[in-house]
């Protein structure tokens, strides 16, 4: 099968791929991709700003040509668009991306995200995103989804943008205490949330959840709390939708 053939997939898993396949297929399914998944790949900021780039919708001969460099700087890892390309380039349709896992990511691979406005679903567990980069990712108003387990050094003032998120993983976000749950609560729309192993968190975060605006929250997970009792967990009765 050639890739030129894959042109037309809308779903696509690459996940634990090497980050040579990866920069040969992206970019020709990009343009009409709705779901990309690269978790676990090895791909780093210089090969995300290449992949991730949405191309013009000139055909010419000039265009396949820098496409094709494209694909080889990617797989190096060393590709730098200009900014007045990126300018001109079109927004793409991708709605969900895993890149859990792409150790070698950082804040700068964020800048990227903006060519998506229709991203819906974004998994970034384990991925050292910092203030930088979550401020970007807040300004992605139609996530629905969002998983930043194990992003240790997030900060949540700007969270309260994302007000139609509905599923909040923030698993191992060391940094995450009480006071960051007074944005959480915010959400409206979240059913589900997820702070296992977030220890700063105690009975006065619960607290915090119970007297805010999840209405709508029906599962919350705090395994390994360790920092929260029983006189904690009877503030939740006060949620009255919280099945688990």
């Amino acid at each position: 099968l050639a890739i030129s053939q894959l042109s037309r997939l809308q779903h696509l898993e690459l996940s634990e791929c090497s980050r040579a396949l990866v920069a040969a297929v992206v970019p020709v399914c990009l343009p009409k991709l709705l779901s990309l998944n690269l978790s676990g790949t090895d791909i780093n900021d210089a090969t995300a700003e290449a992949l991730l780039a949405p191309h013009p919708s000139s055909s010419s001969s000039s265009s396949s040509s820098s496409s094709s460099s494209s694909v080889a700087a990617a797989a190096a890892g060393t590709l730098h668009q200009p900014h007045e390309q990126q300018a001109a380039e079109e927004h793409m349709p991708l709605r969900a991306l895993d890149v859990s896992m792409c150790l070698n990511l950082s804040d700068a691979f964020c800048d990227r995200l903006l060519s998506f406005p229709s991203l819906t679903d974004l998994r970034c567990a384990h991925v050292p995103v910092a203030h930088r980069g979550f401020t970007i990712i807040c300004s992605l108003t139609s996530l629905t989804h969002l998983d930043l387990a194990g992003c240790h050094s997030v900060s949540f003032p700007n969270l309260p943008q994302l007000a139609a998120l509905r599923h909040l993983n923030l698993r191992m976000c060391y940094d995450l205490s009480d006071h960051s749950l007074l944005d959480v609560v915010k959400l409206g729309e979240l059913e589900y949330l997820n702070l296992g192993d977030c220890t700063r968190v105690t009975d006065e975060g619960l607290r915090i959840l119970a007297s805010g605006s999840l209405s709508k929250l029906r599962t919350l997970v705090l395994e390994r709390c360790y920092n929260v009792s029983d006189a904690g967990v009877r503030h939740l009765g006060c949620v009255p939708s919280l099945r688990e």
